[in-house]
């Protein structure tokens, strides 16, 4: 047992209790509230109403390669569903109105940001679900006093009709997908299919249009080290820097396997190895690079200019320690990553116990 597997045993112990006091903390603060007397289970369940998937590629465009603003989002989201003109319908005094329609903006905001941080594994479902029922919560709580009980079922009606109707475009834009060959590209650049993508391509496919799963025929090509299907994508027009809803980059989908191949390719094209995914600046293809144990890949993001002298090569040097690479912890030294820094201190402690232990032979 080398010492990650070891760490990997502990973190899932840790895991595990964590998900254990999430569930207990989400039934308490149900219970607190008094929802389970006024909801049914489904209806609990739906307090968590994530924005869809054709809602979240309508803004990829304004999100590429920017924080997602969870509020300029919802404020969107309010006049396009149609609430501003239910409201009006209804004859509220403009102060009331205002306060609705900050506390269903506020409620919308903080449910989109808690989907946007799952998409992007920064926080489990288990607790995003926990924090979009307390979210709910405040809502009727700010609401109860402005809407009457009549008033409130027009509100429920209305969320009704629009989960509807955005189910109904959803399976209608995806089978447009199907239709013309772009979940088939994408499918056929994973498998390392050559002629098939070149057939989608040349039957008017777009290379640079996601899937209703936000992915690309390049992210899929790049994960998979398949370099001819890259070359061929590039040549077509693909976006070698179009992120992922998520905010991935495909420099960082070829990186986090070590595929120094795709790099290079990706590199030539233009991608940007300084990417880094929002909001997390160490989120970059050099780090994710560091964790694969691929010193040419390091070393040819390196050579391209990533940055190791930021938070980024801080913490591909304290991978680059915790694996024990010492010619990839060398040259993220020589490249300027700083070393006396927490993260590489604790890297080191962790292999000095772990030869103490005997689960690390170096």
């Amino acid at each position: 047992m080398n010492l990650r597997a070891a760490s990997f045993l502990i973190f899932g112990v840790i895991t595990l209790f964590a998900l254990i006091v999430a569930l207990r903390d989400s039934r308490d603060s149900v219970d607190g509230a008094g929802l389970q007397e006024t909801y049914t289970p489904e209806e609990l369940k739906d307090l968590f109403n994530p924005p869809t998937t054709v809602e979240l590629e309508r803004s990829i465009a304004e999100r590429r390669n920017q924080p997602f603003d969870a509020y300029a989002y919802a404020s969107r989201k309010y006049d396009e569903d149609g609430w501003s003109e239910l409201m009006d319908e209804m004859g509220l005094a403009s102060e009331d109105a205002r306060r609705a329609r900050d506390a269903w903006i506020a409620l919308e905001a903080r449910k989109s940001e808690l989907y946007d941080m799952v998409t992007q594994g920064l926080v489990d479902p288990l607790t995003a679900g926990t924090e979009a029922t307390k979210a709910e919560t405040r809502f009727l709580s700010q609401v109860s006093g402005i809407f009457s009980p009549g008033q409130l079922a027009e509100l429920e009606n209305h969320e009704r009709q629009v989960r509807e109707e955005n189910a109904t475009r959803i399976q209608a834009e995806y089978q447009e997908m199907i239709d013309d060959g772009y979940t088939g590209i994408v499918v056929a650049a994973s498998r390392g299919d050559l002629s098939s993508v070149q057939a989608y391509l040349d039957s008017g496919a777009n290379p640079n249009r996601l899937t209703a799963n936000g992915e690309t025929a390049l992210h899929n090509a790049a994960w998979y080290n398949e370099t001819e299907i890259i070359q061929l994508l590039l040549s077509a027009g693909a976006d070698v820097n179009l992120t992922m809803p998520g905010g991935d980059s495909v420099l960082r989908a070829a990186a986090r396997w070590g595929h120094v191949d795709a790099v290079n390719l990706l590199i030539a094209a233009g991608a940007d190895v300084n990417y880094h995914r929002e909001p997390l600046p160490v989120a970059t293809a050099l780090t994710v690079a560091a964790r694969s144990g691929s010193t040419d890949t390091v070393k040819a993001l390196l050579e391209a200019g990533a940055d190791a002298t930021g938070p980024a090569g801080r913490a591909s040097l304290a991978e680059a320690v915790y694996l024990g690479n010492r010619e990839m912890e060398q040259l993220l030294i020589e490249a300027g990553a700083e070393q006396s820094t927490a993260a590489a201190a604790a890297a080191r402690q962790f292999r000095e116990l772990g030869r103490r232990l005997g689960v690390v032979n170096d």
